[in-house]
């Protein structure tokens, strides 16, 4: 006890009891139940709207990589062709030189330069 009486520890206006302080424990005020609702629902249009543009580039990723596939595959085909079109030719050369040499051959028997020993 001092000269003014008891000590308080518990004063009216004190600012560590939430009861007594409104800013330490607001009431639950409609308007501030209704900014949080807003808020809420603007959080989820904007979380709904990125989740759609996600959606977009996924899909446009999506086509671009079955395109890119679509003409590596047309390359591929392309390549094979191409391949298979150089082996024909080779084919086609190797035969008419095999023919050319079958006559030559031909010829130098029917002129009897070649004798079965």
């Amino acid at each position: 006890m001092d000269s003014l009486g008891p000590k308080c520890t518990s004063h009216p206006n004190s600012k560590s009891d939430p009861n007594l302080n409104p800013n330490l424990n607001p009431s639950p005020n409609p308007n501030f139940k209704l900014l949080d609702r807003a808020h809420a629902v603007r959080k989820a249009d904007r979380k709904q709207q990125l989740m759609a543009k996600v959606a977009t580039r996924l899909e446009e990723k999506e086509a671009g990589l079955a395109e890119w596939v679509q003409r590596m595959q047309c390359r591929q085909d392309a390549e094979m062709l191409a391949e298979e079109h150089r082996l024909l030719q080779r084919e086609q050369e190797l035969h008419a030189q095999m023919q050319s040499l079958v006559l030559a051959l031909e010829t130098e028997i029917a002129e009897g330069h070649c004798s079965d020993d």
